[in-house]
């Protein structure tokens, strides 16, 4: 080695030291390939604790792409010269070779509380749950917390590269507080499933300590790990005295609460023995002391996606499957099928107050010759019964829309609003249908946003707040795609 190869170093003249703790909104799969005999898909937890644990590749992962889809909006590659390259170092063609200048370290959890689902794959012709495809898993229940630890390194001017000095800096620290946003305003879940409600999190509060290597005080206070002159608040663009990112990221998202209209069913695979043979799915969400009825993000996405399915085959849309991948995702039918992720996410939702009662009901199986009721086949189940003030908030975001997806999700808004697209089981008797009463919708552009408000008043009547023949143009795309899909395939 030469022996001026120290002259060629990264010349780190501060370093950040941020803290912060994690909680976990929703239910969260942190996964990492383990077998298990007992679950299919166990929690990750950490070798020498049994803790579950939050890596830092996946923490880097999902900062690093929030912080690409604020600058350069969703499915869209970074340039050289992007934020996320500077912070993260360059992938792809532009890799060269360089370090992340965020370094993010594993967190265990503090505590351990577990929860588990079961999964199903539903046939799309009939309805029913595909043969050898049900599947259980681990998740970390909501309220969960992890401590976190960055470290944001600045260089000094050293160098050829003409980024660096105050500019660098500048960037550099408006790339972390960006990224940091992330966790700071909910917008990062983490995990499995993210796109089905899973791995909401969300942190509260900072620490930022700021150490200057170029002095003596600062180096030691670094090698002691000084924490005397650490700063702490809600805004850690403020505390790095960051430059605030333009967003760039285009979605649309619907926020709509209903009532429920009928008694309401969502299968929990897991019970005590004295359970009844059904039991509405049960969670325990951020700021609850106990499991509360829930309604699925998983649930809610596969109705949405049949119905949408429904809705293309009865405007005879061609390549209908295509158009329904594109916006759910493609299923993977066989070995060599190349997934695809959704651009809907949906949220899990609860009720708005806990007087939704579940009650157990008896029935039997009637013999259709006889009319009499079949031996052994009694069973009972345990819905969630409605209340007249309880109300049940449905969320779900659309990433870089297109016009015609936009008319198919208002499409299957309706049905839903109107009670014609159930949710959960036994939708045959009558169970699953909501009543709208108030849905916000948002569409988040560059250049601004737009609006609506729909209503429900005491007459049974909608009222639309905003541009309705923006909404209903979206619609007319979506037509205007069916025609001209149907003259081509006549042709």
């Amino acid at each position: 080695m030469s022996k001026n190869a120290w002259r060629q170093s990264r010349g780190i003249s501060k370093r950040i030291l941020i803290t912060a703790t994690l909680t976990l909104l929703t239910p969260t799969h942190l996964g990492g390939g383990e077998a298990n005999p007992q679950v299919d898909l166990p929690v990750l937890h950490d070798a020498q604790e049994p803790r579950a644990l939050l890596t830092g590749t996946s923490l880097a992962g999902a900062l690093r792409a929030y912080l690409r889809t604020r600058q350069v909006g969703y499915a869209t590659r970074s340039e050289r010269d992007s934020l996320e390259n500077l912070l993260f170092g360059a992938e792809g063609i532009y890799n060269t070779g360089e370090q992340s200048l965020l370094i993010i370290s594993d967190a265990l959890a503090q505590d351990l509380n577990l929860e588990l689902r079961d999964g199903v794959a539903i046939d799309p012709q009939t309805r029913t749950a595909a043969d050898k495809k049900k599947f259980d898993y681990e998740l970390l229940a909501a309220g969960t917390r992890f401590d976190l630890h960055f470290e944001l390194l600045i260089l000094d001017e050293a160098g050829d590269n003409s980024r660096r000095g105050k500019t660098l800096e500048k960037q550099l620290l408006q790339a972390a507080a960006t990224a940091l946003q992330g966790l700071e305003k909910g917008e990062i879940p983490l995990g499995a499933r993210k796109q089905r409600g899973f791995g909401a999190c969300q942190v509260k509060c900072w620490q930022v300590v700021e150490y200057d290597l170029a002095t003596p005080q600062g180096l030691v206070g670094w090698l002691q790990g000084d924490l005397s002159a650490a700063r702490q608040g809600a805004d850690i663009a403020a505390l790095l005295n960051a430059d605030h990112l333009a967003d760039q990221r285009s979605s649309f998202t619907i926020r709509a609460k209903f009532q429920l209209a009928s008694p309401l069913l969502i299968r929990s695979g897991f019970g005590d023995l004295n359970s009844p043979d059904a039991v509405h799915l049960q969670s325990v969400l951020a700021g609850e002391d106990e499991a509360v009825p829930v309604i699925s993000g998983t649930s809610l996405a596969g109705a949405l996606r049949s119905r949408c399915q429904k809705i293309c085959r009865t405007l005879n849309l061609g390549q209908a499957g295509e158009f329904i991948d594109s916006l759910f995702g493609a299923r993977l039918e066989n070995f060599d099928d190349l997934p695809s992720a959704s651009k809907l996410s949906v949220q899990e939702s609860s009720f708005s107050s806990s007087s939704a009662e579940a009650r157990v009901q008896n029935r039997v199986k009637i013999n259709r010759f006889t009319g009499g009721a079949y031996s052994t086949a009694l069973f009972n189940n345990q819905p969630v019964f409605p209340d007249p003030s309880d109300l049940v908030e449905l969320t779900f975001t659309l990433q870089n829309p297109q016009g015609e997806q936009i008319g198919l999700l208002l499409l299957a808004l309706k049905d839903l609003w109107t009670g014609d697209l159930p949710l959960g089981g036994e939708s045959s008797i009558g169970r699953g249908r909501l009543r709208g009463v108030r849905a916000d919708l948002t569409y988040q552009q560059p250049a601004g946003n737009n609006e609506w408000r729909l209503e429900t008043n005491g007459d049974n009547e909608l009222t639309i707040t905003g541009d309705a023949e923006a909404l209903e143009a979206y619609v007319d795309m979506l037509n205007r795609l069916a025609l001209i899909s149907d003259d081509s395939e006549s042709r």
